[in-house]
């Protein structure tokens, strides 16, 4: 099964919904980064969407290769609080 970015997933059986008391924190996959935590994503808006409903911390995750000086940002665009990166 192939999802709309034509990546090929795993089928999921039996899904059952996280409660979000136990979640502590959310990782966001970044492409890019800068040091104000803007992202570069894969243009979809979802985390943008996701992230202000949080009410746990979040941090995005890449390599430092990734981080570029600055990136260009919208106004719905929404950074992460911390970059880990390596």
């Amino acid at each position: 099964h192939a999802n709309w970015y034509g990546i090929p997933e795993p089928v999921h059986v039996a899904a059952q919904e996280i409660a979000a008391a136990d979640i502590g924190l959310v990782c966001v996959p970044l492409l890019g980064f800068d040091r104000a935590g803007n992202r570069l994503g894969q243009g979809g808006g979802f985390y943008d969407r996701f992230l202000p409903r949080l009410t746990v911390a979040n941090a995005g995750v890449c390599f430092t290769e990734q981080l570029v000086d600055a990136l260009p940002t919208d106004a719905h665009d929404v950074p992460v609080q911390r970059v880990i990166s390596a």
